[in-house]
C-alpha cells in the first residue's frame, strides 16, 4: 500500500495492553520518537465506551421497492456490559407489522459482516449481524410498515412508506458511473452518518468504508456482465457461423400452471438463441388450466420447433419433464426451468465448445449461472463453477444450471424419478455423468435462475424436501460407483452435504514432523496428536534439524519411550524436502503424514477423515483445513496461480464462513494443498519420487500435489479435518537478501516446470475469478487483457 514510501517492511506494529476495565483512567497511550517528541499521545478512555445498560447498534444501508417485494439491507447487534467486564453482543431479532397491526411474514438471510465486526471491536465474534429483509407488500404501493428491531427487553423501530419507495425506485436502481457521482446524491441522513463515522473511525476506515459501498457486489458484477454480454452485432455474426458439428438441441421444460408473463420470457429466450438447430419440448401438467396450453400454441403458430405434450393429471417435476423427454428428438437434451431464462448466445456457446474439444464424444457439457430479479433488470449472484470436480458434485449440486447431456445417455438412466422430486436434477445430473467419458464445463454465465419467493433460489427453507432428496440422490450415487458404507450427512447450510467415507483398512500411518528446537511448540502438536486422534494406528517420527537447546534434546528422551515414537538425524542445513524424503526411508506406515510442527489437532476424527479419503483408489492426496489460533482461516486449499504461483483461498475469512458458494466448508477437489497437514500413500508418493529437494523451502508441497495430479490422482480438500496452525514460528521469515533470492529461485523454477499449468489455469478455479485475491472475485479488467 504505501511502496512509493520506501518504507521499511518491519515498520508495522500492533501493541496489546492488559488493563482492569475499572482503571480505564488511568491507561494512556503515546507513540513517539527515543529523542522524547511525542507523535501521539491520548487517555485510552477517548477509545472506549461502557454502557451498563443494553443498547442496540444498528443501520439501515438500502431500502429498495422492487415489483411488490420490499427488500431491507443493513446490520444491527444489541450489546450490553456484564459486571463491567464481559461484552456480549448478538444479532437483533426482525420483525415487521402493517398498518394492521398485523405481523408480515418476512424472508431473513443473516450475514457476516467484518466491516461491522472491525468498527465495533468485534473481531473475535463469529456472529452474523448483516441482515437481509424481505417482505411482500400487501397494501397495494400506499403501505406503511414498522420495522422493529428487538434486543432482549430493548427495540428499536423504523418506519417505511411505500409511497415514497415506489416515487424514488427509479433514482434508487440507477447505477453510479464514477466515486464522485455516488458522493453527489448521498441523501442527507446518509451523508450525516458518513460525517459521523469519519469523526469516529478516520480518514482510511473511512475510505475504505465508501470504497466497499461503491464497489457493491452485486452492482460491480453488473457492470462487469454489460462488458462481456454479446450486442446484436455479435449475436448476427453467431448465426450465420457455420460449425464443422452442429447437432440438435432438445430443450426439455416441465410446466405447471406457469405465470403467462414467466411463460413468453421463457420462450423467448429460447427463440432468440443466436444458434438456431434446436427444439423446445414442453410436457404440460396444468390439467384444468389453459393458460400454458393456450400461450404455447400462440407460438407454435410462429415456430415449428416448439413442441407441447398436455398431460390428463399433474405427474409433479419428474413426471412432467419426463413426459418432455418423451417427444423429444435432438441429439443432447438441455435442461430448462419454466421460468427461467437462457442467455442468447447460450447453445451457440455451448456447441462451439463441443467443436473446440470433443465434438460429438461431448457426453455432458454445463454453464455458469448467475440470478435475475423478478422484471429481469437485477443480475445477481453470479456463480462461476469449477470444472468437473467429483467431491464438490458429491457436496453440493454446484453443476446445477445450464446442463446439457447426450440423449443415447439421457435414454440410457431413464430420465427422472419421481421419488427425487425437488431434487430431480441432482440425482439426473449424477446418473448421466456416471456414464459420462467426457464431461465440459464453459466457463461462461449462460442461464439465468429467475428469483422469487416461491422459488429455492430465493428463499431456500421454502423446500426443505428439496434437501432431503438431495441427500438420497447422493447415497444412491455412492452406492452404485461401490462407495458401499458411506455416510452422508446433510450441513447446517441447505443445500450442502458432507460424505463421511469408512476407513477400508486400519493400515499404519507414519507421521512425519521436521524440527530444530521449539520444544513447547512441538510439544503441544504431539500432546494434541496424542490426546486428540481417534484412529490409533499412526507412529510419528520427528526429524531433528540442527537444535541447540538442551531442554529439546531432553524432551526427545522422554518421548521416544513411547514405542510409536522415533526421533531420527537430519545433519544438513534446512531443506523442508530434503529432511521429509529423510523421514519417509525411516517410515513403517503405508500412509504419509506430513505435518508441521506447529499444528495442533482440534477435532479428534481429522486423521480418521484424512484416511478414509485417501484411501479411495482416484485419491492420492488429502489435505485439511487449517485456522490460525485466532479462529481465522490460514489454509482452505490451494489454488494454482493465485499471487503468481499458487495460493490460499479465503485467508483471514473466519473458521465458519461459507466462502464463495460454500467452498470453504465443502469436501471437494483442489489441485493442491498444503504440506502442513497432507496425507497421501506410501506408494504414490514413492511413484512421484517424494520432494523435489530443489525446493528447499517454498512450493515443494505445490510441487508434489501437481506430480500426484499428473499421475492421476485427484486431490481432495477435507473442511472436517480441521487443526490449528500456529504458522511459520520455527522458520523464520525472508528477511533476508540470502532468503529473497532463494524464494526468487524457486519462483522461477515453479514457472518453467509447471509453464503449462500456470498458463492454463486451475480447472478447479475459474478464468472470470481473480487471481490477485483469495476472495473469489471477479477478475479486473487489467487481468483479462
Amino acid at each position: 500500500m504505501y511502496k512509493d514510501y520506501n518504507i521499511n517492511l518491519n515498520s508495522g506494529f500492533v501493541i496489546d495492553v492488559e488493563f482492569e476495565v475499572e482503571n480505564q483512567n488511568e491507561c494512556n497511550i503515546g507513540i513517539g520518537y527515543e529523542s522524547g517528541q511525542i507523535l501521539f499521545e491520548a487517555n485510552l478512555k477517548e477509545y472506549m465506551e461502557f454502557e451498563v445498560e443494553p443498547e442496540i447498534k444498528y443501520y439501515i444501508e438500502q431500502t429498495v421497492y422492487n415489483n411488490e417485494i420490499i427488500s431491507i439491507d443493513g446490520w444491527g447487534f444489541t450489546t450490553s456490559v456484564i459486571d463491567m467486564q464481559k461484552i456480549d453482543s448478538v444479532p437483533v431479532e426482525l420483525s415487521v407489522i402493517n398498518e394492521d397491526g398485523q405481523q408480515e411474514t418476512i424472508m431473513l438471510k443473516r450475514k457476516y459482516r467484518a466491516d461491522v465486526n472491525e468498527n465495533f471491536g468485534l473481531e473475535k465474534s463469529k456472529k452474523e449481524f448483516g441482515f437481509e429483509v424481505k417482505w411482500k407488500n400487501t397494501q397495494k404501493n400506499k403501505g406503511i410498515y414498522t420495522v422493529v428491531l428487538k434486543g432482549g427487553k430493548t427495540s428499536e423501530k423504523f418506519i417505511v412508506e411505500c409511497n415514497k419507495l415506489v416515487d424514488q425506485a427509479r433514482e434508487e436502481n440507477r447505477k453510479y458511473e464514477n466515486f464522485f457521482d455516488m458522493l453527489k446524491n448521498r441523501d442527507e441522513e446518509l451523508f450525516i452518518d458518513d460525517w459521523h463515522y469519519l469523526v469516529n473511525f478516520g480518514w482510511k476506515k473511512y475510505c475504505d468504508r465508501i470504497k466497499k459501498r461503491f464497489q457493491d457486489t452485486e452492482e460491480v458484477y453488473n457492470v462487469w456482465r454489460k462488458k462481456y454480454i454479446p450486442n446484436a452485432r455479435k449475436l448476427k455474426k453467431q448465426r450465420a457461423e457455420k460449425l464443422d458439428y452442429e447437432p440438435c438441441i432438445s430443450i426439455i421444460v416441465p410446466t405447471y400452471k406457469t405465470p403467462e408473463k414467466f411463460l413468453k420470457e421463457m420462450i423467448d429466450s429460447v427463440r432468440n438463441q443466436s444458434y438456431e438447430n434446436w427444439e423446445l419440448c414442453i410436457g404440460d401438467g396444468s390439467v384444468t388450466e389453459d393458460t400454458v396450453k393456450n400461450v404455447v400454441e400462440s407460438y407454435q403458430k410462429k415456430d415449428k420447433r416448439i413442441k407441447m405434450l398436455c398431460l390428463s393429471e399433474n405427474l409433479g417435476i419428474a413426471g412432467n419433464t419426463n413426459a418432455a423427454l418423451s417427444i423429444a428428438t435432438g441429439d443432447y437434451i438441455a435442461l430448462l426451468d419454466h421460468d427461467d431464462i437462457l442467455a442468447p448466445d447460450a447453445l451457440y456457446e455451448v456447441v462451439k465448445w463441443m467443436n473446440e474439444h470433443y465434438k460429438d464424444e461431448t457426453d455432458v457439457i454445463y454453464t455458469d449461472e448467475d440470478k435475475v430479479s423478478f422484471d429481469l433488470k437485477d443480475y445477481f449472484e453470479p456463480h462461476f463453477k469449477s470444472d468437473y470436480n467429483l467431491d464438490l458434485i458429491r457436496s453440493n449440486n454446484y453443476i446445477c444450471h445450464l446442463f446439457v447431456a447426450r440423449k443415447s445417455i439421457v435414454d440410457q438412466v431413464g430420465g427422472f424419478r419421481k421419488e427425487y422430486d425437488g431434487s430431480q436434477d441432482y440425482d439426473f445430473i449424477l446418473r448421466c455423468i456416471e456414464q459420462s467419458k467426457h464431461v465440459e464445463h464453459v466457463p461462461k454465465v449462460l442461464y439465468h435462475w429467475r428469483c422469487h419467493p416461491g422459488s429455492t433460489a430465493a428463499n431456500q427453507e421454502s423446500k426443505m424436501y428439496c434437501y432431503e432428496a438431495g441427500k438420497r440422490a447422493i447415497e444412491d450415487h455412492l452406492k452404485r460407483r461401490g462407495e458401499d458404507g458411506c455416510q452422508v450427512v446433510m450441513t447446517e447450510h441447505l443445500g450442502f452435504y458432507h460424505v463421511i467415507y469408512p476407513i477400508r483398512e486400519h493400515k499404519k500411518v507414519s507421521i512425519i514432523i521436521p524440527n530444530k528446537d521449539q520444544k513447547e511448540i512441538l510439544e503441544r502438536c504431539i500432546e494434541s496428536v496424542i490426546q486428540k486422534t481417534d484412529y490409533k494406528n499412526y507412529e510419528i517420527i520427528i526429524v531433528e534439524n540442527n537444535s541447540t537447546t538442551n531442554e529439546i534434546f531432553e524432551y526427545y528422551k522422554t518421548i521416544e519411550q513411547r514405542e510409536n515414537i522415533r526421533v531420527v538425524i537430519w545433519k544438513d542445513k534446512f531443506n523442508y524436502s530434503a529432511i521429509n524424503n529423510f523421514g519417509v526411508k525411516y517410515a513403517n506406515g503405508e500412509y504419509l503424514l506430513f505435518l508441521n510442527n506447529d499444528i495442533e489437532v482440534i477435532r479428534e476424527n481429522w486423521l480418521s477423515e484424512m484416511l478414509a479419503n485417501v484411501q479411495r483408489k482416484e485419491v492420492g492426496i488429502v489435505g485439511a483445513k487449517l485456522l490460525y489460533p485466532d479462529n481465522m482461516v490460514q489454509h482452505a486449499g490451494v489454488i494454482i496461480g493465485m499471487g503468481g504461483i499458487a495460493g490460499h483461498p479465503l485467508s483471514r475469512h473466519p473458521a465458519d464462513d461459507c466462502g464463495y458458494f460454500a467452498r470453504g466448508i465443502i469436501q471437494q477437489n483442489l489441485n493442491a494443498v498444503t504440506a502442513a497437514c497432507m496425507l497421501t500413500k506410501k506408494e504414490v508418493y514413492e511413484k512421484v519420487k517424494g520432494f523435489e529437494e530443489k525446493l528447499a523451502v517454498a512450493f515443494n508441497d505445490i510441487d508434489l500435489c501437481l506430480k500426484v495430479r499428473k499421475a492421476g490422482y485427484l486431490i481432495v480438500y477435507d473442511p472436517e479435518a480441521l487443526l490449528y496452525h500456529h504458522e511459520s514460528i520455527s522458520r523464520g521469515k525472508e528477511d533476508t537478501l540470502e532468503k529473497r533470492n532463494r524464494f526468487e529461485g524457486e519462483v522461477d523454477y515453479m514457472a518453467k516446470k509447471w509453464k503449462d499449468v500456470l498458463e492454463k489455469g486451475d480447472e478447479y478455479y475459474n478464468p472470470n475469478l481473480s487471481l490477485l485475491s483469495g476472495n473469489f472475485e471477479l477478475k479486473k479488467e487489467s487481468e483479462m487483457q
